[in-house]
């Protein structure tokens, strides 16, 4: 990650807008206030906060920047041009972030018990893909699990559309045998989300031992060696002339009913959990 200082903190922040640039310097962009105060709350490092002030009105915000500058995070104020160039979000806030990519390993990560982790062949929709990540956050996911190099977490759609959940959720990535393997050597229950599936999603086998939820290619589903992963396959009962749902909601579906049949762990008081954004 040498590279991640060769450049201007503007020339850098438009670099990183290509997918081959954020993997090669293990860096992403994000906007808004939210962002960085996740960042914070989860210990991201921050490299640098590219700030156009007329837009910064949010209280919390203007404090939040005094704050990371007393902690010596960069602070580089733009012009309006770049920054709208640089921003999709319709409310961004005045601010955008450089943030470093967080990675887990499968040689050092070790599930707990009854946890619960989903698991991506290729979602092709960034804001599909940042959907799925809010409701694993939402359901006490504890990591996402990338088969293959085709889906970017922290594509800028992705990232808008998971508002800060990335920072919460371990994420890994794997080929087929190295997702094998990890999954052997803990015991994990593995299910496949199939259209094809004779066992509805209702009916799967929750136990101590830690369950991944395995949705494939968004056109094709899992394909015959991504079945080869799973211990049984679970579908979602439909009527009518449906023969398929939005990724993003069957994921939703599935995944809050794993987090029911869990006892909604992590939840203290139901009447005041419940948001909708």
């Amino acid at each position: 990650m040498n590279n991640k200082l060769s450049l201007s903190p503007l020339e850098q922040a438009f670099s990183l807008r290509q997918r081959g640039q954020r993997d090669l310097a293990g860096l992403y962009l994000a906007e808004g206030i939210r962002s960085l105060c996740r960042a914070r709350d989860f210990s991201i490092p921050i490299l640098q906060v590219l700030l156009y002030p007329k837009e910064l009105k949010s209280p919390r915000g203007q404090v939040l920047i005094r704050q990371l500058k007393r902690d010596g995070i960069p602070v580089t104020t733009i012009k309006e041009g770049p920054y709208r160039a640089l921003t999709k979000s319709s409310q961004p806030q005045g601010v955008v972030s450089v943030l470093e990519q967080r990675w887990s390993d499968f040689s050092t990560t070790r599930p707990k018990r009854a946890s619960n982790w989903l698991l991506l062949r290729h979602i092709r929709s960034s804001g599909n893909l940042g959907s799925m990540l809010r409701t694993a956050e939402a359901t006490g996911i504890s990591g996402v699990i990338f088969l293959g190099t085709q889906t970017d977490p922290y594509d800028a759609g992705t990232v808008r559309a998971a508002m800060g959940s990335l920072m919460s959720l371990k994420l890994l990535r794997g080929d087929h045998h190295e997702i094998a393997q990890w999954t052997f050597k803990h015991r994990c229950r593995v299910y496949g989300c199939s259209g094809e599936a004779e066992k509805a999603y209702h009916e799967l086998s929750l136990s101590k031992r830690p369950t991944l939820l395995f949705l494939g290619e968004e056109r094709r589903g899992l394909s015959e060696r991504d079945a080869e992963l799973c211990d049984d396959f679970i579908s979602i009962p439909m009527t009518g002339r449906v023969d398929s749902l939005n990724v993003s909601v069957a994921a939703g579906i599935m995944l809050f009913e794993i987090f029911k049949r869990r006892g909604f762990p992590g939840v203290l008081d139901m009447d005041s959990s419940s948001h909708v954004r």
